[in-house]
């Protein structure tokens, strides 16, 4: 009889376990939906807290597309949500200290530099910023951010890889000779060198003079702030980068590092410099949050449009729902800058660019809304993050003005064709490909080779577009085209060497092109003027239920989304691309 029994009970459980989730679900749901709509708020904070900042997890140039905070519970910020919070803790009488503590991060050197001038003024305001190394291993950029701390600590486990500045590009020919696949490559320019990892084995003199260029000036940059934040001298700096590995120990002992110990040690330090019993902590991103991002609302106001990503004509469809793919979609940053321009309260755009370009049509598009923008009586000032190349460049050169990173990665003004010759391979795997055609040149983007009179087609359009490409550059930058010429060949710029040649207008991030776009648009330079904020955050319930319940994320099937995606890929054009530049 007890088995029954035992049966009978576990069956109560789970009938009553349903009827908790019945009501528990719906009670969950609807509670989601009401924060989603609010958009949330920054939580009262107790006077003596610390801000709690992860940079490991700073995600992106802009907030989210589609705002899943109340459902995940709150996301990782992104560098721009993390800059304003930083800027509003520094005014927070409540908050007294910063502490960082700092694994290894994701971002770029020109990112990098945007957020430590954040750090930089949280200091300025008179709180300590401290900083808690505890990575395995450490590299000069996790460095190079640490440099934001007052003091900095080290784990004694940790070790420090600060030993300089590598820059690896793989070359891919080797590897396509093996499979027997021709890469049919053209490149414009002398230092075009986008397609250089497919027809090369090895870096050209171009390239390698270009890419050493920019790896010295990001070096300088390292090796300046870090002497400056460490009160020494450069060469002090330098000698210490020979060693290739440093202890926690030797951190110290080269003045890098002030403290050896752990995140308890660190926080009772920081207690005692700021002046507090009790720590108490909050998480940068639930400090900010959703309130960083509102809308302003009445009086002249500000546009702040971000492109980031490779330049594509248009967002294909993402292939999971709710999947936010980073790209520079032309038509609809064009269609932000359209709406910005459209708004009378909006009195200045500044466009942040963070892109290695790609298609010269979706640049193009996007150029000519910022130029439309302009004709209507609109100031357009660009904001260069890590990388605005090629067409990075090609969307960014027709605004009033240009403000970058002396690490930012520029210029590369040139135009790149690749495609495959798939015969060989074929052919190696045992398969015939039998061609129909209805004229001779129908399968000129096929998966065969070239012919002659095609490539020389292919050379005409590409012409064409650095013909087009170099002749805005000249007018807009207002420089000679023979000028332009000579400094564009494909070549890569840093943000330092673009200033000395035209290309950019000032060195700094963010504030500095708030600054500018104000002064150029009239706009009273000591005010804090309400922001509108492309492309405009979205939340769940209005992804759900708003403009964008029809969007292509829930009606077009997944295997057709993967088809676009993958089409969109591996078509022939001519795109306008900067080469892919890691810094280590």
């Amino acid at each position: 009889m007890a088995e029954p029994k035992s049966r009978n009970a576990a069956s109560c459980l789970i009938v009553l376990v349903v009827l908790l989730l019945l009501l528990i679900v719906p009670v969950a749901i609807f509670w989601f939906f009401v924060r989603s709509m609010q958009g949330g708020a920054r939580p009262s904070v107790a006077s003596g807290t610390v801000l709690e900042v992860d940079l490991d997890a700073v995600t992106g140039e802009g907030p989210a597309g589609i705002q899943l905070g109340p459902l995940f519970g709150q996301p990782a910020l992104s560098l721009w949500e993390l800059g304003r919070t930083i800027d509003a803790a520094a005014e927070d009488d409540d908050i007294v200290a910063i502490r960082v503590v700092l694994r290894g991060v994701a971002m770029g050197w020109a990112s990098a530099e945007e957020i430590l001038a954040h750090f930089d003024g949280f200091r300025d305001s008179g709180k300590p910023v401290y900083v808690l190394l505890e990575g395995d291993i450490l590299d000069d950029l996790t460095y190079f951010l640490a440099t934001a701390g007052d003091r900095v600590w080290i784990a004694p486990a940790t070790a420090a890889a600060v030993n300089g500045l590598a820059l690896e590009a793989p070359f891919f020919r080797g590897t396509l000779d093996k499979l027997h696949i021709e890469p049919e490559v053209l490149m414009l320019g002398v230092y075009k060198s986008a397609g250089e990892p497919f027809v090369n084995y090895e870096m050209s003199p171009y390239m390698r003079e270009s890419m050493e260029a920019v790896l010295e000036t990001t070096h300088r940059r390292f090796v300046d702030r870090v002497a400056e934040r460490r009160g020494q001298e450069p060469a002090a700096i330098e000698a210490a980068l020979q060693k290739t590995l440093l202890t926690a120990r030797e951190m110290v002992g080269a003045g890098l590092a002030d403290e050896i110990g752990y995140l308890d040690q660190l926080d009772a330090a920081l207690l005692d410099d700021a002046g507090v019993d009790e720590y108490r902590g909050i998480a940068a991103a639930r400090y900010g949050g959703s309130a960083l991002g509102a809308r302003g609302r009445g009086g002249d106001r500000i546009a702040l449009v971000f492109g980031e990503g490779p330049v594509l004509t248009e967002a294909p469809p993402s292939p999971l729902p709710f999947l936010e793919s980073r790209v520079l979609a032309g038509a609809r940053v064009a269609a932000d800058i359209e709406d910005a321009t459209d708004d009378d309260s909006i009195k200045a755009i500044v466009f942040r660019v963070n892109s290695p370009g790609g298609s010269a049509v979706g640049s193009d598009v996007v150029r000519r809304a910022v130029e439309e923008a302009r004709a209507a009586g609109k100031t357009v000032v660009v904001s260069m993050s890590d990388v605005a190349g090629s067409g990075g460049y090609w969307v960014a050169m027709a605004a009033d003005a240009i403000v970058a990173h002396p690490t930012t990665i520029t210029g590369s003004i040139g135009v790149v064709f690749t495609k495959f010759n798939m015969d060989g391979f074929f052919e190696w795997i045992g398969t015939n490909i039998e061609r129909l055609t209805t004229a001779p040149g129908a399968d000129a983007l096929g998966l065969g080779p070239l012919e002659e009179v095609e490539e020389e087609r292919i050379v005409a359009w590409m012409e064409e577009v650095y013909d087009l490409f170099t002749g805005h550059v000249a007018a807009e930058r207002e420089l000679d085209v023979a000028r332009v010429r000579e400094i564009a060949q494909g070549r890569v710029w840093s943000g330092r060497d673009a200033l000395e040649i035209g290309l950019i207008d000032r060195l700094g991030g963010l504030d500095e092109a708030f600054a500018l776009a104000k002064e150029k648009a009239g706009l009273d330079p000591g005010r804090q003027y309400p922001l509108e904020i492309y492309p405009r955050p979205r939340s769940l319930y209005d992804t759900l239920f708003g403009d964008g319940a029809t969007g292509p994320a829930l009606t077009v099937s997944r295997r057709a989304a993967l088809e676009e995606w993958a089409r969109r890929i591996v078509a022939p054009q001519v795109l306008a691309r900067a080469p892919e530049i890691r810094i280590r």
